[in-house]
């Protein structure tokens, strides 16, 4: 959902844009106390930043800054000429306290689960503990993912040295372009069978399918004892369509969601409630559902409606955001895309929480390097075995 504001046509300084996105924030964002930012404490911090310089370009990507601090996925500034920032073709992360490529492209000349040591001549690990002081996210888990980007990414096209250690190279350096990472493409919905008595479930994004897309791919797995919906890193789409999925595993009402959005400029909030309805017969089967950082959005709302079916999430957190989303132009070629709603998705509000897991799993070095896939496997051993969890008692 989200609602145009009329643009401001006038040229500003950077001191008076900066005074009219804290005004836009203020007025806008679901709640900025529970982000941190009690009184006008950060507006006088990037006031005093922002004081000594008159070139627009150059204080933009200090009020990105300012924005960026409430960790919400959903708000976020753009303008005209913001420059492109780009990774060579390769995922790291943080593992076994090591920069990991846990991800590459086939012609990225680096393997899996080899260390990084050092970037352009820097011990990777002091960028990466550099990059953390100001990471993006709302978990800790975020925070680590965009560290990760941060401390190699630069200007498209430029080149990064990277040296590397790998069970198969020893020691060795690579050079790679900044041409961005891109994963293998897949389907919107996918699925297989896993050892004869488990439904495997792929849900890459909530759109470019239908329910009974989901409907038809469920009736494969209908009399299997075990299912898994995988939706690490689906950044979202259709709130209706993730509440449709979920119907099929319900026999009453559940919620997917609640939402208190804000009236621009009061303290006045209007709830909404969004649940999921019962969808034909009901999967009797026990669920797991496999979740990360990269669970966005829409995912999140289905994330929450399956918790509350029944199913055990298997992962970690989910990203953790407000919701919804409003434009506001505070000049030519200058917009806040800022959240509207402050969500609850079970009894913990998501913002700067996620969803937490009910079984937390993180690979190994030599899990990356192997190829296992540990969260798919504690899902099996988990649905398989049966578990006790304080919050859904046995599955």
């Amino acid at each position: 959902m989200s609602e145009e504001v009329m643009p401001v046509s006038e040229q500003l300084s950077p001191l008076e844009l900066l005074e009219k996105l804290w005004k836009a924030l203020k007025d806008h964002y679901p709640m900025m106390e529970y982000a941190g930012a009690v009184g006008d404490e950060w507006f006088e911090e990037f006031k005093r930043r922002i004081e000594p310089i008159r070139d627009l370009d150059q204080a933009l990507p200090i009020m990105e800054e300012l924005v960026k601090r409430l960790n919400d996925y959903h708000t976020r500034l753009e303008w005209e000429g913001k420059p492109l920032r780009l990774t060579p073709p390769i995922a790291l992360d943080l593992v076994e306290g090591e920069i990991v490529v846990v991800d590459r492209e086939a012609d990225a000349s680096v393997g899996r689960g080899d260390v990084v040591l050092e970037v352009d001549g820097r011990r990777a690990i002091e960028l990466f503990q550099e990059a953390m002081r100001t990471a993006f996210g709302a978990t800790k888990w975020a925070k680590i993912r965009d560290a990760c980007r941060r401390m190699i990414e630069g200007e498209e096209g430029s080149q990064v040295r990277l040296k590397l250690s790998g069970p198969s190279k020893g020691e060795y350096e690579v050079v790679l372009r900044r041409t961005g990472f891109r994963r293998e493409p897949e389907p919107a919905l996918s699925g297989r069978e896993i050892d004869g008595d488990i439904g495997y479930i792929r849900v890459a994004r909530w759109g470019d399918f239908k329910a009974e897309d989901f409907d038809k791919l469920l009736e494969r797995f209908w009399d299997r004892p075990y299912l898994i919906i995988d939706v690490r890193d689906n950044g979202g789409g259709s709130d209706h369509l993730a509440e449709e999925v979920v119907g099929r595993f319900i026999d009453r009402r559940v919620i997917c969601s609640i939402s208190f959005m804000r009236r621009p400029g009061t303290n006045l909030y209007e709830k909404a409630v969004a649940l999921a309805e019962p969808r034909g017969e009901k999967y009797e089967g026990r669920v797991a559902v496999l979740i990360n950082e990269g669970c966005c959005s829409a995912c999140e709302h289905f994330v929450s409606g399956m918790r509350e079916a029944g199913a055990i999430l298997v992962g970690r957190p989910t990203s953790g955001a407000c919701g919804w989303q409003r434009r506001i132009e505070l000049a030519e070629g200058i917009v806040l895309f800022c959240s509207m709603t402050f969500p609850l998705h079970g009894k913990i509000p998501s913002p700067l929480n996620g969803i937490p897991p009910h079984r937390f799993v993180s690979p190994a070095i030599e899990d990356i390097r192997s190829g296992r896939d540990v969260w798919l496997e504690e899902a099996m051993r988990v649905l398989r075995e049966g578990v006790v969890d304080p919050d859904i008692g046995v599955i």
